[in-house]
């Protein structure tokens, strides 16, 4: 019954406010990055064919680290 009534996904009205500038952000960056890709570009973030194979180190740590010189 909720279903039904709920209608299409694409019949809403989004409201975002200031709280939501996050979001905003984020979704111009993936508007503007599938333009970039629409128009044959490299969009952020991609790298170049020739450094594909390249690793990335990310410094991620969840806890709690020991105070660093003193």
């Amino acid at each position: 019954m909720t279903q039904s009534t709920q209608g299409v996904l694409g019949e809403r009205e989004e409201q975002l406010g200031v709280s939501d500038r996050g979001v905003i952000l984020f979704r111009r960056l993936v508007r503007e990055a599938i333009e970039k890709a629409y128009n044959g570009g490299i969009p952020k973030g991609v790298l170049a064919q020739q450094r594909g194979q390249e690793m990335l180190q990310l410094d991620s740590f969840a806890g709690v680290r020991e105070r660093q010189g003193g």
